[in-house]
């Protein structure tokens, strides 16, 4: 089964163009390469910068770029518990490896640990020119994800089935007001 912490993400974010294919919600496969090799394989890469930063660890391992390569953000998916060393998933391997193992490995950013998840409420997140022709658009928060840091971020699906955060809503709705 592929998960997207399993993947190696873009620092560049969306920047180049990649056809669609169907992958998890918001994930479209790009050509990338893998951390530290220099074949080149698709890579999954997150439509959506802001919610790339949101993993289970709350850290990030940042690689930098080859003449070959360009560099990558990682989710570290785990901590070596001997070394207290920063684990990262190498899908060609299938297994865990610690950062050190590449040479390419730059340095661990921190990012929003979710440890929650609670439902949308009623709430809606409403953007006055994001809509069809420009007009207004609404839509439902699914949930909100509450951070270790006590952040909650509304949560919105469209009706293909891509998840995206409402942070840029201009406004979000309380149940049963109009």
């Amino acid at each position: 089964m592929r998960d997207q912490d399993s993947y190696c993400h873009s620092a560049a974010g969306h920047a180049a163009t990649a056809a669609k294919k169907p992958k998890l919600p918001k994930l479209r496969a790009r050509q990338g390469t893998e951390v530290g090799t220099s074949t080149s394989r698709p890579a999954a890469v997150m439509d959506d910068d802001r919610m790339r930063y949101f993993n289970g660890t709350g850290w990030l391992a940042i690689f930098t770029g080859t003449e070959t390569t360009i560099g990558r953000t990682v989710h570290v998916d785990a901590w070596d518990e001997a070394t207290g060393v920063a684990l990262v998933v190498d899908p060609k391997r299938g297994t865990r490896r610690p950062v050190t193992d590449y040479p390419v490995f730059s340095h661990l950013e921190q990012a929003d640990q979710v440890v929650a998840a609670v439902p949308g409420g009623g709430w809606r997140a409403y953007w006055k020119d994001e809509g069809p022709s420009n007009g207004p658009l609404t839509k439902q928060v699914l949930a909100w994800l509450v951070t270790a840091r006590g952040r909650a971020t509304p949560i919105t699906v469209d009706a293909h089935g891509h998840v995206d955060d409402a942070e840029s809503a201009d406004r979000l709705i309380p149940p049963g007001e109009e």
